[in-house]
């Protein structure tokens, strides 16, 4: 299998990020680990992540409001998964909405984490073919599958969605 790519871990909990720290690192991972949502900032700007793992509360800065600071910024970010032992399905909903790959409750089966980190960071590495500008959300991805098909056949193609996403 070829090298993984790089994990970015926010997660205040120093049992938690330890545990996730060690668990990533023995499935082939690299990771940073960032303990506050500020500490990450300059990170998520300068680094090139398969996948963004990050706590919902944490000090500093929400990590949901993270996510939405840094769409609004912008560029292509990676997917994020948020952990959470606080959670509510209004935040899911509206954290999924904006955009993230998946919104999980603790306690969590960590295999499961695994699989889906592993899932999307093969994707959407940064310099792979598989990776989508379009974005993670599954109707991006749809599209990102249809246009080379389009191309071959259309001269021009308009793509609608809801006003406001861009």
């Amino acid at each position: 299998m070829s090298e993984m790519p790089r994990l970015c871990l926010i997660e205040d909990d120093p049992i938690m990020g330890e545990s996730l720290c060690d668990r990533f690192q023995l499935e082939g991972f690299a990771l940073d680990w960032h303990s506050s949502g500020a500490a990450a900032v300059p990170a998520l700007r300068g680094g090139n992540y398969g996948v963004v793992i990050s706590d919902i509360r944490l000090p500093e800065c929400e990590g949901g409001e993270l996510f939405i600071a840094e769409q609004a910024r912008g560029g292509m970010l990676p997917p994020f998964i948020f952990v959470t032992g606080f959670g509510t399905v209004d935040r899911a909903v509206e954290l999924l909405k904006a955009g993230a790959a998946d919104y999980i409750v603790k306690p969590f089966d960590l295999d499961q984490l695994v699989d889906k980190v592993k899932a999307l960071a093969l994707r959407w590495a940064p310099g792979r073919a598989e990776g989508s500008p379009l974005g993670v959300a599954p109707a991006m991805r749809r599209i990102a599958d249809m246009l080379p098909r389009l191309a071959a056949h259309a001269t021009a193609v308009l793509i609608t969605g809801e006003p406001g996403v861009g």
